[in-house]
């Protein structure tokens, strides 16, 4: 553990800490990790409005206080393992293999659900990631370049985000990166026998937990098997079958870890050709220059910007890599690779094949996974390590200090911009929060199109981390609208009611098959908003983008206001 003696690692663990702890403490709740929340910790019970004391539809409720409704998402009743489970297997959840949510499943349960503490399992992942980056940078790198990879992998807006990111990427991302260290390790010269089957063993049960985390990690383990065949052709030809038979023999170790799995591998498999989530309405043949450097500008940025501040980071990014990627190419020539033994060598050789088998992959199915940084998380280290490469190749150790300054100014200025500008850049959620909150007492009713996982629930956890907590929710239906407004206006418990209309247009036909479920119509809502006025309520009508007044009114009078276009946070795909 000498790596834990290096000045320069601790630094950069202490800024990862410290960056993604502000990071979470400022997180909006994402579009995906509701499906996390409903699987692993709870769902939110549907409160839906009754229509003289029996609901329209077959789900009864009535309104519930906003505490009532946090109290189902607290870990406290998180389900068994088993109900885990046998969520997985339960169509239309778009799960993936059982792992994280089995871990946060159990972490719910012992520290409850805070935004920053629930995401602590993912910060030590990234520690550990770090590490495994230490390892390969001086092994990829160059001597001491190790530090330098630590340190820039330690304020990267896209490594800090996906440890924030309630998904198993960040797992995965390490669990990958050390059955890299532990395979490239296994074919040192200076390797014992015993500790070469040891280093073999750690390889495929992290590979069988990888698999268990996410199902494209299936594409990291087929590269590992071509980087292991690959070296085992490179090898002293007496050491060749050997080495043949050894791979075989680790790689079907890692398949027979995972073998449980693997009928539901072959399902998400076909599962990838039925849903236009997995962006089935652009093959890959029609991905050109404009996506792939937004692809890119994904893997460098990850985060929100302004305009002003995304069109900088671009150009400055963009200057980056040509001051920085020419010497990448020129530290692979011949009389330059010494630093580059043959496993080393193998890696640098075979890496492309890794894209290559994802957009294999798309081809066949007509879909474009590989440009979803997350899906194709093991790239991220591999493009920060070639970064790394070059800026280590620069002779002049002076130059060489400066581009990395800059490197290190310029990622650092992408992970505290979106926290220092986060008000000249308010997503929806705080729009409803602040129009929420601003009359947040008995008497006021907060009205939702969905409790979906993906719509509702990101929404009332951001609710609920803004202290919300006197108001009353309910969910209602479209064909129920009416009759609440109409109900409400006759009686004298709600003063106030807030209408919120979350907007599921970019998800109809791909993950939702039918979006009246979660949106109301705007026929439904003009008569929701006359019924209103005949009810004296005051009546305001808002499109949340682009707002960041206070739109709730002040006074006691009774007031209404319908909030419409409220997107749900995504983080990064295909553009």
């Amino acid at each position: 553990m000498r790596v834990l003696y290096r000045p320069l690692v601790l630094v950069g663990m202490a800024l990862f800490i410290l960056c993604s702890a502000f990071t979470a403490n400022d997180w909006q709740h994402q579009h995906d990790e509701g499906v996390t929340f409903d699987i692993a910790i709870g769902r939110i019970e549907t409160y839906e409005w009754e229509k003289r004391g029996q609901a329209v539809s077959s789900w009864p409720g009535k309104p519930e206080l906003a505490t009532d409704v946090y109290a189902a998402l607290s870990g406290a009743d998180a389900p068994s393992w088993g109900e885990v489970m046998d969520a997985l297997h339960e169509p239309q959840r778009m799960p993936h293999p059982p792992l994280y949510y089995l871990l946060i499943n159990s972490w719910a349960r012992l520290t409850g659900t805070g935004t920053v503490m629930l995401r602590v399992p993912s910060m030590l992942f990234g520690l550990l990631t770090l590490l495994a980056l230490w390892h390969l940078g001086g092994r990829l790198c160059g001597r001491g370049a190790g530090d330098a990879a630590v340190l820039m992998a330690s304020v990267s807006p896209w490594l800090i985000q996906v440890t924030c990111f309630l998904r198993p990427y960040s797992m995965v991302l390490c669990l990958s990166l050390w059955a890299t260290v532990a395979l490239l390790r296994a074919h040192d010269d200076d390797v014992s026998p015993k500790t070469r089957l040891r280093l073999r063993a750690a390889f495929a049960v992290l590979s069988a937990l990888g698999l268990y985390g996410v199902y494209h990690y299936v594409f990291v383990f087929a590269w590992h098997g071509l980087l292991m065949l690959w070296l085992a052709w490179r090898g002293p030809p007496e050491q060749r079958a050997g080495f043949v038979r050894a791979a075989c023999a680790t790689m079907a170790a890692g398949v027979l870890l995972y073998s449980p799995w693997l009928p539901s591998q072959f399902a998400h498999l076909h599962d990838l050709t039925q849903s236009t989530y997995f962006f089935t309405t652009d093959t890959p043949w029609m991905i050109l220059l404009g996506p792939v450097s937004r692809w890119l500008g994904r893997f460098a940025l990850a985060g929100e910007y302004s305009n002003y501040e995304y069109q900088f980071f671009r150009t400055a990014f963009a200057a980056m890599f040509l001051a920085t990627y020419p010497f990448t190419i020129l530290s692979f020539m011949r009389d330059r690779r010494r630093d580059l033994n043959l496993a080393s060598l193998a890696f640098w050789t075979t890496i492309i094949l890794l894209p290559a088998l994802i957009f294999g992959s798309d081809i066949v199915r007509g879909t474009k996974t590989l440009f979803v940084t997350k899906y194709a998380f093991f790239l991220f280290p591999v493009f920060l390590m070639l970064s790394v490469r070059g800026v280590s190749a620069i002779p002049a150790r002076a130059a060489s200090a400066t581009v990395f300054s800059c490197w290190m100014a310029l990622l650092l200025s992408g992970v505290l911009s979106p926290l220092v500008w986060h008000d000249e850049i308010p997503h929806d959620y705080d729009v409803v929060t602040t129009a929420v909150a601003a009359h947040d007492r008995p008497g006021h009713l907060v009205v939702m199109s969905s409790f979906d996982r993906r719509y509702g629930l990101p929404l009332v956890l951001y609710m609920r981390d803004k202290d919300i907590d006197e108001v009353s929710i309910v969910r209602a239906r479209a064909a129920q609208l009416e009759e609440l407004i109409r109900t409400v206006g006759a009686g004298s418990r709600y003063r106030r009611i807030t209408l919120l209309n979350l907007e599921t247009t970019a998800d109809l036909e791909s993950i939702i098959t039918d979006q009246g479920l979660h949106m109301w119509p705007a026929s439904d809502l003009a008569n929701a908003y006359v019924i209103a006025l005949r009810s004296n309520f005051e009546t305001k009508k808002r499109h949340v983008r682009g707002e960041k007044a206070n739109l709730a009114g002040q006074g006691l009078d009774k007031r209404m206001l319908i909030l419409e276009g409220i997107h749900h946070k995504t983080f990064h795909g295909p553009n």
